[in-house]
């Protein structure tokens, strides 16, 4: 395969974690035509910032002959071992969390890039659907259950955070983008509703991925971490807002279409 790879959680599995996923869409929408010559590799997204993933990244690199980049990426609450992390290029990381944790200049942009999605994708503007969606973590053991019978957490709609291409991750985008209060026991549902100005709560019902990255991402919102069970327990984190994209957007380390450019001049 010639041209840069754009790696992450799920990449060779037939069913993949919406929010890795993403990955797909930004290759499509966001990034202008990529390089054959280019040899890297790019970590656009996802919780890749620990000792396992960094490795990953640079025996990839080695195997290809290219860099290795972390770009809106964020840790899992454990440092990266300095002598891996200088091996490759910081460009954003998802939060001041991540940043810190990681010793990483303060000056480092944070967001995650699925905030960028409203200048990529805009939803039909076909009214609500949902009054409160329940979107599960791709590895909660109670994921079936939550699709089949949304109800018994409260919620009038559920929506799978497992997806197998393009069609499924705009499925996901256009149910939170037309829902009044969004139950996300996937992360990226919360970074999602954001950035559609979608009310939303995180959500936990005994099982929670990933602790750290909850706390980083509401970092980032300038905000505390709210969690609910069902519906009745929500209260939407109305406080949270989005960080600065104009610079998360200007340190992608890819060319970004002149399009997207555009659209992003508006940006604070």
């Amino acid at each position: 395969m010639t041209g840069p790879l754009l790696p992450y959680w799920t990449w060779l599995d037939r069913q993949r974690n919406f929010g890795d996923a993403l990955t797909e869409l930004f290759r499509a929408t966001l990034l202008a035509p990529l390089p054959d010559a280019d040899r890297g590799v790019y970590f656009l997204i996802g919780s890749v910032l620990d000792d396992a993933w960094v490795r990953r990244g640079l025996r990839l690199g080695r195997e290809r002959g290219g860099p290795v980049h972390f770009w809106t990426c964020g840790w899992r609450g454990t440092p990266v071992a300095p002598d891996l992390l200088d091996q490759a290029t910081v460009h954003a990381v998802r939060g001041p969390l991540t940043r810190t944790g990681l010793g990483l200049p303060a000056g480092l942009p944070i967001g995650d890039a699925a905030l960028l999605l409203p200048l990529l994708y805009q939803p039909p503007r076909t009214g609500v659907r949902h009054a409160c969606l329940l979107v599960p973590h791709f590895e909660d053991p109670q994921r079936t259950a939550m699709l089949a019978r949304p109800q018994d957490w409260g919620a009038d709609g559920a929506v799978s955070p497992a997806v197998r291409g393009g069609a499924d991750i705009l499925a996901v985008i256009d149910a939170v983008a037309r829902s009044r209060l969004v139950l996300c026991g996937a992360m990226h549902a919360a970074v999602v509703a954001l950035a559609y100005g979608v009310r939303f709560v995180f959500f936990r019902d005994g099982f929670l991925n990933c602790p750290p990255k909850w706390d980083d991402l509401a970092a980032a919102m300038g905000c505390e971490p709210v969690f609910a069970a069902r519906r009745s327990e929500a209260s939407a984190m109305t406080d949270a807002r989005s960080p600065p994209l104009r610079a998360l957007l200007a340190a992608c380390p890819l060319p970004v279409r002149p399009e997207v450019l555009r659209r992003a001049a508006a940006l604070p």
